[in-house]
């Protein structure tokens, strides 16, 4: 088995969740043991964990988005209204994931165990 299972489906944002992905994807990706799913467009930066996956949105490079469902079951963490990115880092236990906003200013951190 590798260190890390990485797949690059869910979303507590506008347009919200693809439901054919959640349908057809989401049970492979539980099924193998996926740690990590990283996805784009939301226009927010996002992370939700469902059944053990981690998934990461990336999508605040193109425009400036509120309306997060902070109510949204598997939220952990996430950044709105404003341009940013996210980056990661890791070995072979851990992995880190760090958003950051247009300002350079850090927001949201959160390290996966293995």
């Amino acid at each position: 088995r590798l260190p890390w299972c990485v797949f690059s489906c869910v979303s507590s944002s506008y347009p919200g969740d693809t439901k054919s992905l959640i349908s057809q994807l989401q049970p492979l990706l539980e099924q193998y043991e996926v740690d990590a799913y990283f996805n784009g467009h939301d226009h927010i930066l996002q992370h939700i964990e469902i059944n053990g996956v981690n998934y990461f949105g990336s999508g605040a490079g193109a425009r400036e988005h509120k309306g997060v469902n902070t109510g949204y079951s598997g939220l952990k963490g996430y950044q709105e209204g404003e341009y940013g990115f996210m980056y990661h880092s890791g070995d072979k236990t851990s992995l880190k994931t760090t958003f950051v906003g247009q300002s350079g200013k850090e927001g949201y951190t959160c390290t996966i165990q293995k």
